[in-house]
């Protein structure tokens, strides 16, 4: 008797994990993908190779990662709003110490001083046995960046995406904790990441038990942290106090959340979304077409008040979304591994 119940019980919670498991990555979905445009697009050249990531500053100028998987050259782009050419074009980097033939770049963040001027860089780096974070200045009249340094910290690998609060302190999301077996955290549906903040010498956890946290951002007033947890298909909000982060609440998305960008005036989220997770994990089959997704959510006091579905393709325009941003009535975004795109924001409704 006791032996019967307890199969019952196993097979139920293998039953019940299945059908998570299948909705998850999203085979419940139909294959056909509704077109859906902001307003006229445009592809920029000079991406080859993805833009993962990317940020815009108010004058314009966007710094895009590119070059995420290892067969990639790492790079740091540049699209200026204000070009009237469109032209994308790398960023060189100044350094004698980076390696930059090994150089995997992934989630980046930016600081301006609001007196200096400067702008200070950081990029995700995947090369070596453990991820670091590059530290660049950027030098605005060469159009490239300084090298300033290197953080490592022991034991910190498969980070994700970072969100600067200073120009030497930083959010990160570690997206698993099993570094050489990722996929066994994705098929049991774990939750082992969490966000970490750096202080300037040291890393310390600030929210755990995530499922594959993903993109970070910061509201402008920099009172509310927002992270995407791809796996639960969620944006989660926390209230930033002593640099602690307090859950707020979360937006549940019948898609794959990515990287997220905020608006400096509105601070609506644009975010870089995925809506079919088993089609995307075909990413390095070569020619296949992946679906794309962008969203606006709009939110007050930290919490979400409305998503807006503003962009969707099958993948000839745009293969694997992962960012978008918004500026002066125009969307950029960009992909894991493919394009990148401008398009005019005319309607989004």
């Amino acid at each position: 008797m006791l032996r019967s119940v307890g199969l019952t019980v196993v097979l139920a919670i293998v039953v019940q994990h299945v059908v998570r498991f299948w909705f998850f990555m999203d085979y419940h979905k139909a294959g056909t993908i509704i077109h859906h445009r902001p307003g006229p697009c445009r592809p920029l050249a000079g991406a080859d190779g993805g833009s993962e990531d990317l940020t815009v500053l108010d004058n314009g100028l966007t710094f895009i990662s590119s070059g995420y998987f290892p067969w990639t050259r790492g790079r740091i782009l540049l699209f200026d709003f204000s070009d009237p050419l469109h032209e994308v074009k790398e960023l060189p980097i100044v350094s004698s110490t980076l390696n930059q033939s090994d150089f995997n770049v992934h989630g980046l963040s930016v600081w301006q001083d609001n007196i200096t001027g400067e702008v200070t860089l950081m990029v995700i780096n995947h090369a070596g046995p453990g991820d670091v974070v590059e530290v660049f200045t950027f030098q605005e009249d060469s159009r490239s960046l300084l090298h300033i340094k290197t953080i490592t910290c022991p034991k910190r690998t498969n980070m994700n995406d970072l969100v600067l609060t200073s120009n030497r302190t930083f959010y990160i999301t570690k997206i698993t904790t099993l570094r050489d077996y990722p996929m066994v955290e994705l098929l049991l549906m774990l939750k082992y990441g969490e966000v970490l903040y750096y202080d300037g010498s040291d890393f310390r956890s600030v929210a755990g038990r995530l499922n594959l946290p993903n993109g970070i951002n910061v509201s402008p007033d920099h009172r509310y942290m927002y992270v995407a947890e791809m796996e639960s298909k969620l944006l989660k909000s926390y209230r930033i106090v002593d640099y602690g982060l307090h859950f707020v609440e979360d937006l549940r998305l019948d898609t794959l959340v990515d990287n997220i960008e905020v608006d400096p005036v509105s601070g609506d989220l644009w975010v870089g979304c995925h809506p079919s997770f088993h089609r995307l994990i075909q990413l390095n089959v070569a020619g296949l077409l992946l679906p794309s997704q962008i969203l606006k959510v709009k939110t007050s006091g930290g919490k979400f008040t409305e998503a807006v579905e503003v962009y969707t393709d099958s993948g000839s325009e745009l293969s694997a979304s992962s960012v978008a941003s918004i500026y002066k009535g125009k969307m950029i975004a960009g992909t894991i591994a493919s394009q990148l795109i401008v398009c005019d924001v005319v309607y989004i409704d």
